[in-house]
């Protein structure tokens, strides 16, 4: 039981870390920028990655080199992740990351055909290529260091992880309540989260540490695409709300007028 804990840790740091270097070069050649992709604020993670691989590995595995059913259930297991996550963070953080709503056979903005083509794709270089080589370091770590080594260190970092998850929730729930409060953003979630925010931050203190640490300038420069959804039925960038901060960190290259 203890080393199938630490190997779906490992999965999860592992894959969370690749995603984000994935997700950075996307945003290279998509946007011309470097611009942060990181699902925390501080760690480099895009964490839906790590819960699709966990979700994709131990499903697929047995289709290994029948690229065929690969494509086909790695579609459907990764636009479920896919649909889930944005779902589930919109009703807990008030924010989506993404919306696919102007591309073609899209469900509810959360998924797509393209991106369930992706995630097919994915699937089939996860499964036949890229994991073997991943369970290759991880036996390898394990031969260099022992087992009780590894797993300590791995527990750490899933450690680090956690809280890194933790305070990330509580910086993106106040820069939530700090946006709609100063903006009047008329949000499905406004009520809930307005009387939240009077109950979480009546400590001045608490408040002023959260602000001073995660202020709107540094929150839209972690989460350059982030969203919030109207009552209108529409989305905001909130990009847009500080017109003098860049959302990004360093311009590559610039895009080409259509």
């Amino acid at each position: 039981m203890n080393k199938k804990l630490t190997k779906i840790l490992f999965y999860l740091i592992v894959y969370s870390f690749l995603g984000f270097c994935l997700e950075t070069i996307v945003g290279i050649f998509t946007k011309g920028v470097i611009e942060s992709r990181q699902s925390f604020v501080y760690g480099p993670f895009c964490v839906i990655y790590g819960i699709g691989a966990l979700v994709l590995i131990p499903i697929l595995t047995k289709f290994r080199g029948k690229n065929l059913k690969l494509f086909f259930f790695g579609m459907i297991l990764g636009s479920l992740v896919e649909y889930l996550g944005s779902f589930i963070g919109e009703k807990l953080l008030g924010f989506i990351w993404w919306n696919y709503s102007n591309m073609f056979l899209n469900i509810n903005g959360r998924t797509s055909l393209f991106y369930a083509i992706c995630w097919g794709i994915i699937s089939i270089i996860l499964i036949n290529y890229l994991n073997p080589k991943v369970d290759s370091f991880y036996n390898y770590l394990i031969n260099k260091l022992s087992f009780s080594k590894f797993q300590a260190i791995t527990n750490i970092l899933a450690v680090l992880f956690a809280l890194d998850a933790l305070v990330s929730g509580i910086a993106l729930n106040n820069f939530y309540n700090n946006t709609i409060n100063n903006y009047n953003i008329g949000t499905p979630f406004e009520l809930s989260y307005l009387e939240g925010f009077s109950n979480i931050y009546k400590d001045s203190k608490l408040e002023e540490f959260i602000n001073t640490n995660f202020s709107k300038e540094k929150m839209i420069k972690i989460y350059p695409n982030i969203l919030i959804p109207t009552v209108s039925g529409n989305y905001i960038n909130l990009d847009t709300l500080v017109a003098d901060v860049e959302p990004y960190y360093f311009k590559v290259f610039e895009l080409s007028a259509k």
